[in-house]
């Protein structure tokens, strides 16, 4: 098979032309583009308005301050300490690789933050140490792996972390000290591990493993004898979320035992018998913290994508009234001792703020000021009727423009996630720099509907996911507000799979399609998906070592429709992606154009899941929005490029 570069698919190159140089935008230095025109300047004054606008996340509490990661006007991204509610704070990190998680550590004499760097894209992050006394950052001397989760003790002298094995096949649970010390706990036992909690005294340890989205144990290990006791597991098909030591050295978690909706139990560890807490109800609850004292648990809920929080006494189950929290997602929920509760908020015009409830009167304090909610646009939810009676959610987005308005369906991928109505700069960009209504779908199998809802998709039901973009497409047609002849589809990882697969199936209802890093061929993804996480996608699609499964797979594969897509394709690819190969998107990519089929592509070098470097995404940014006016708005700019 040929490689890409010697597609003529009528490449426009932008490396000599002065005139290129000065009208149009440079393609990044390892960004590789088959089929995209140049860009033109005029494109980037949205990119800056809404992709590169001011937010913040919740790290922890710093002293009596917090530890923010933080978007500055700039758009670059660091490590802040901020010391009071409104001030900008202090820059601690100036890496020039993209920053992803941190934990902070709870020690006073010992004062700092472990965060993970990545700089190809890989998820095989590094961890480093920022010493808050010597204001200065150290790597640790761990193999580089993929961090699942991370937890410090109370007193800050040890953390414990899930990542990678370096046999490249399983997980591993670790216990560290920043000198040097390590406690491997668990090694060789498979997929799936997460550290929830230390106990009280630091002597033990729990952990959970999930082996599918609504299966998982779990476990409390002796940390200097490696001693197991089960504290729910594998012998009723439930889901574990969160687990936490509570007073009287209880253990509190979550889990969806014999009901839909996650709710909160209790473990009695002396009678080793749990009962529930909080029952989920209609709404499944997605977090909990407990303060470090053991006197308050905050409990986080998802209500039909929006967050609500509840904070209650450990003793006696008493709410704390607290005051209006704008309503959105909320996230990072960390306490201060027993006086402060800390969290991130987002709303969708609302890009990222902080916030804490005093625990005395249920006082909310902004802690961020990000005021610019006037340039965005709030969804409705709506829902619709999809082919089998199933009522499928949705986020509907309208420009301030009358209708009819053009419409782009964006799909989440996962598929074992959720569109929750948190701020997108691209959402933001196509409704109020192009007019274009952007429709957010859960479709089934989405979490936090209930495990009914999270099921409907597994295996041999995978396209009844891909039935419920059609009926969404019914629902567009008969709606009222929407130009039926301008509907375009967007998606990411899995949603890109619905993205080629609706391609195919409803071409005649489409102009346009986006894929970004898309499962094109269900086997091939399979194989190519880092050995670490096989087994998880396994218990999701289905295993293709099964003959007939395979053969289910290869029939519903998008790459073996493709004679069926006409209609124009953006397909964007990281070259390190570790989660979809870049080759999934290749494969389209080459099979589109044998056929014919107008096709834009961006390969990123130095990306992986998802481009993360500001030039990159920028660069991204302003393609999408080309592509969009193009193919779906009807607006071709070719006339004013160099020739």
């Amino acid at each position: 098979m040929r490689p890409l570069r010697d597609y003529p698919i009528g490449l426009a190159l932008c490396l000599v032309s002065a005139a290129c140089q000065t009208s149009f935008v440079s393609i990044p230095n390892d960004v590789e583009t088959l089929g995209v025109p140049p860009i033109p300047h005029d494109l980037s004054d949205p990119v800056e308005v809404f992709h590169n606008a001011p937010s913040s996340e919740l790290v922890g509490w710093f002293g009596d301050g917090m530890l923010l990661r933080s978007r500055s006007a700039d758009a670059s991204v660091a490590f802040r300490e901020v010391t009071r509610p409104g001030r900008r704070g202090k820059r601690l990190t100036f890496d020039s690789d993209p920053l992803q998680r941190a934990w902070m550590s709870p020690s006073v004499e010992r004062p700092g933050f472990l965060y993970t760097r990545d700089p190809d894209g890989g998820e095989l992050v590094e961890l480093v140490w920022y010493d808050g006394r010597k204001a200065a950052a150290t790597p640790l001397a761990l193999s580089r792996g993929s961090v699942s989760s991370l937890r410090w003790a109370a007193s800050g002298k040890q953390f414990a972390l899930a990542t990678t094995s370096p046999n490249g096949l399983d997980w591993t649970v670790v216990v560290a000290d920043l000198d040097g010390s390590r406690r491997v706990l668990i090694d060789g036992e498979g997929v799936g591990w997460a550290v929830e909690d230390f106990s009280a005294d630091e002597s033990r340890l729990l952990v959970s493993q999930s082996r599918s989205a609504t299966r998982a144990r779990l476990l409390e290990i002796d940390i200097e004898t490696g001693e197991r006791q089960p504290v729910a597991g594998f012998e009723v098909a439930t889901s574990v979320g969160d687990a936490r030591y509570g007073a009287s050295d209880e253990i509190l978690f979550t889990a969806d035992y014999n009901a839909d909706h996650v709710g909160l139990f209790v473990h009695d560890r002396g009678r080793r018998v749990q009962s529930p807490r909080i029952i989920g109800g209609a709404a499944s609850i997605e977090a909990i913290e407990v303060s470090p004292g053991r006197r308050f648990i905050a409990i986080l809920k998802n209500v039909a994508g929006y967050g609500e929080l509840v904070i209650e006494r450990l003793s006696n189950g008493e709410r704390l009234e607290i005051e209006a929290i704008p309503r959105g997602v909320i996230s990072t929920l960390a306490f201060s001792g027993d006086e402060h509760l800390a969290f991130s908020v987002t709303t969708p015009t609302r890009p990222g703020d902080v916030m804490s409830v005093d625990l005395v009167d249920g006082e909310v304090t902004r802690w961020t000021a990000n005021d610019e909610a006037h340039r965005y646009v709030e969804p409705t939810l709506i829902e619709f009727e999809s082919f089998d009676g199933l009522s499928v959610p949705a986020f509907v987005y309208t420009p301030p423009a009358a209708p009819p308005y053009p419409v782009l369906v964006s799909l989440h991928g996962g598929p074992e996630s959720q569109a929750r109505p948190r701020f997108s700069p691209s959402i933001q960009s196509f409704v109020r720099r192009l007019g274009v209504a952007v429709i957010v779908p859960n479709v089934r199998g989405s979490t936090g509907y209930g495990r009914r809802y999270l099921d409907l998709d597994n295996a041999k039901q995978r396209e009844d996911a891909v039935r419920d973009v059609g009926a969404l497409l019914d629902w567009v047609r008969d709606e009222g507000s929407f130009d039926v002849d301008r509907v375009a589809l967007s998606g990411g990882s899995y949603g890109g799979y619905l993205v080629l697969a609706s391609m195919a199936l409803y071409g005649d209802r489409l102009v346009a399609g986006i894929d970004r890093m898309g499962i094109s061929r269900f086997v091939t993804f399979l194989a190519g998906t880092e050995d670490y996480r096989r087994d998880l996608r396994r218990a999701e699609y289905g295993d293709e070592r099964d003959p007939e499964m395979y053969a289910y797979l290869e029939a519903i594969s998008p790459l073996h429709r493709v004679g069926a897509i006409d209609d124009a394709m953006l397909i964007v690819q990281g070259a390190n992606d570790p989660r979809v190969p870049r080759g999934e998107s290749e494969q389209m990519v080459r099979a589109l154009v044998e056929k014919g089929t107008p096709v834009w592509y961006i390969l990123a070098r130095d990306e992986g899941h998802g481009f993360r470097k500001r030039v990159n995404r920028d660069y991204l940014a302003r393609a999408t929005l080309m592509f969009l006016e193009r193919y779906l708005l009807g607006v071709d700019r070719s006339e004013s490029q160099p020739r």
